[in-house]
């Protein structure tokens, strides 16, 4: 009986590894889940908006002024955390001719009032 002693500690130090493995496994599942969930609920549409607007300005150049179309006008689908809006910019040059500007942006919302710019796509 003796004999089988270090092989029962060995067998249940090696089911204990296995449980501890299993459980860490699952504490870093619910990690990266709980990071990869929308965080949808923090953002609002105004947000999005402000945030569509600086990526249009960015891409479209230098102008006298910039004009966006009114919100009603504006398309807006949002899936979990991922916003794409489409809408149209009018500019003035100085020249004071007006150029309208189509354009759709997406744009993925990561947390903590920060987005990341998938595409601006001007038209």
């Amino acid at each position: 009986m003796k004999k089988f002693i270090p092989i029962i500690r060995t067998v249940l130090i090696i089911l204990l590894a296995a449980v501890v493995l299993v459980a860490a496994g699952f504490a870093i599942y619910d990690v990266v889940k709980s990071r990869l969930a929308s965080p949808k609920s923090d953002v609002g549409e105004e947000r999005v908006f402000e945030a569509v607007e600086s990526a249009v300005k960015a891409h479209i150049g230098s102008y006298t002024s910039i004009e966006f179309c009114p919100k009603s006008e504006q398309t807006v689908t949002n899936e979990g955390n991922t916003w794409t809006v489409s809408g149209y910019v009018e500019t003035t040059n100085s020249k004071d001719e007006v150029t309208r500007t189509n354009y759709t942006v997406k744009l993925t919302y990561a947390g903590n009032d920060q987005f990341i710019l998938d595409t601006c796509n001007l038209f």
